[in-house]
């Protein structure tokens, strides 16, 4: 019966973890309808209606980072070409990028500096938060693209050797994040728990980064495994 239940994780993580989403979308909807003045009824459609436009919008896509494929004659030298071309542009945003983030600090330290009023710092923090966006915009426009050609090379971090083992990250990261859930609801709602989850926020950060150090394991292990 285990078998069965980690054969069906494996094939179906991205449903699974699309529907742990939902579920999280509903409960902090609805912990937050008041404020946000949302009927019961209106915070599960909205949390369904999230998870169909998120299946829809990756569901035709998911087989370029699971499954080997082969292109059309002269589809890798094109992509490869564009690649190339691509390359100094994503260095440049890059590099802007963190020039933005180192910069984006300035404002309130020069605030700090000046012993400003409120509407100084109200300033700063702004400049601050635009110097961010900006940043992120950089970082994620130049990590798409790399990335989508990296997907279609099967180079990077989409090797048909990397795909072999997606199955088995997907299965661990779903078990790892429902029992991360778990943890959080007996934790926030539990015998114990006060019923604020912003009391409980630091379970996710915690998570996040004991997820980095799992994954991690999980490659060194399969690296030695091939060895």
């Amino acid at each position: 019966m285990l078998d069965l239940v980690f054969i069906w994780l494996k094939e179906h993580s991205l449903i699974v973890l699309l529907l742990l989403g939902t579920i999280f979308n509903v409960f902090w909807l609805y912990r937050m309808r008041r404020q946000l003045q949302m009927k019961w009824y209106a915070v599960i459609a909205f949390s369904v209606l999230h998870t169909v436009c998120g299946v829809l919008s990756v569901k035709a896509f998911a087989f370029l980072e699971t499954e080997p494929f082969e292109t059309e004659y002269g589809v890798s030298g094109m992509v490869r070409q564009r690649q190339q071309d691509f390359q100094p542009t994503a260095n440049r945003l890059n590099m802007i990028g963190t020039i933005l983030c180192i910069m984006s600090v300035l404002p309130l330290f020069l605030a700090m500096c000046l012993s400003g009023s409120d509407l100084m710092y109200i300033g700063a923090v702004c400049l601050l938060l635009g110097f961010v966006a900006l940043a992120c915009i950089a970082f994620v426009y130049a990590g798409t693209q790399t990335a989508a050609m990296e997907k279609l090379l099967e180079e990077g971090d989409y090797t048909r050797q990397r795909k072999s083992k997606s199955r088995l990250i997907g299965t661990v990261s779903v078990c790892y994040w429902l029992i991360v859930t778990a943890i959080f609801m007996f934790y926030t709602f539990g015998p114990y728990g006060n019923a604020q989850p912003k009391y409980s926020w630091f379970i996710w950060a915690i998570a996040g980064i004991l997820y980095g150090a799992v994954m991690a394991v999980l490659r060194l292990v399969g690296q030695n495994s091939k060895k």
